[in-house]
Order: C-alpha cells, then sequence, then structure tokens
C-alpha cells in the first residue's frame, strides 16, 4: 500500500535491502514512486511495495543514447511500445529514463 508510504520511505525500502540498493538511483526512485502512486489515485486501488516485482518491471537507463542503444531503436519508437518514464534532476534537466520491461 504505497498510499501510506512516503517518497523517503519507499527509497528508503530500497536502499536498506542488501539485494535491491543498488538497483535505481535516487532520482529513478522517485519517478517511480510518483508512478505508482498516481495510478493508485487513478484507480484506487493499493499497489503493494514488492520490491523484486518492481526490479523486474524496471530498468533504468542513464542516457537516451545508452536507452536507444540497448534497444536499437530511438527514444520515439521505445515510448510508442512501452512506458518510459523520464527522470529528472534538480534542475529539472534529463538525467535518465526508468523504461517498463516488456
Amino acid at each position: 500500500m504505497l498510499a501510506e508510504l512516503n517518497e523517503n520511505d519507499f527509497i528508503n525500502s530500497f536502499l536498506s535491502s542488501e539485494s535491491r540498493k543498488n538497483q535505481f538511483s535516487i532520482l529513478a526512485l522517485q519517478e517511480l514512486y510518483k508512478y505508482y502512486t498516481k495510478i493508485e489515485k487513478e484507480t484506487g486501488e493499493d499497489s503493494i511495495l514488492d520490491l523484486i516485482a518492481i526490479c523486474c518491471d524496471w530498468c533504468e537507463y542513464h542516457s537516451t543514447e545508452e536507452l536507444e542503444k540497448n534497444y536499437c531503436k530511438k527514444i520515439n519508437e521505445i515510448e510508442e511500445e512501452t512506458l518510459v518514464l523520464k527522470v529528472t534532476d534538480w534542475q529539472g534537466k534529463i538525467a535518465g529514463y526508468v523504461v517498463q520491461n516488456y
């Protein structure tokens, strides 16, 4: 039930896990938290915090080049096929992407 967790609790759940603490950057975890809380609000259904499922469902890429190289496609083509969350830094600049695996 993510609605019961604040963003810090969500992030700390990953950081305190020996096996998952390096899975995502803090910026990526912030975007994932926003995504899951938005889905909860839109659907009215609670999400369960499952670190393994989140780690299996999403991958982080630190640049457009890294993302496009991995998929052998341009970013706009990837966005047509799956969900791509833009990870932004404190200045609002794109610092990477979190992509839902498909």
